[in-house]
């Protein structure tokens, strides 16, 4: 298995897109004939649930917009912007900044 640091959307997107392709001519071949429907039309193609769940994750990981205070929750493991660095909220006796914490860490 190769393993590959710090992959863009770019990457997966063509990757999913490549496994499309291995379906479609595989389909083709099966059957002798095109899918209809086939996420190989394009990538946003939503009538594949595959290529969808591959989507959700590649958004879901790639989207780390800074958390807004009602999705902090108690015992959530937060990126402190502010100290560069992880931080349990333990309670809420914090100050709260806009722009402060994240799901995932941040790069500058």
């Amino acid at each position: 298995m190769i393993y590959k640091k710090n992959i863009t959307i770019e990457e997966c997107e063509n990757a999913v897109d490549e496994i499309c392709q291995l379906c479609h001519k595989n389909h083709i071949s099966k059957y002798g004939k095109e899918a209809l429907g086939c996420a190989f039309q394009s990538f946003d193609n939503t009538y594949c649930d595959k290529v969808l769940i591959f989507k959700s994750l590649i958004k879901e990981h790639f989207d780390n917009p800074p958390l807004k205070l009602d999705e902090i929750e108690l015992g959530m493991w937060v990126w402190d912007k502010k100290y560069n660095a992880y931080r349990l909220i333990a309670d809420f006796e914090f100050e709260f900044e806009s722009g402060r914490f994240y799901k995932r860490q941040v790069e500058e």
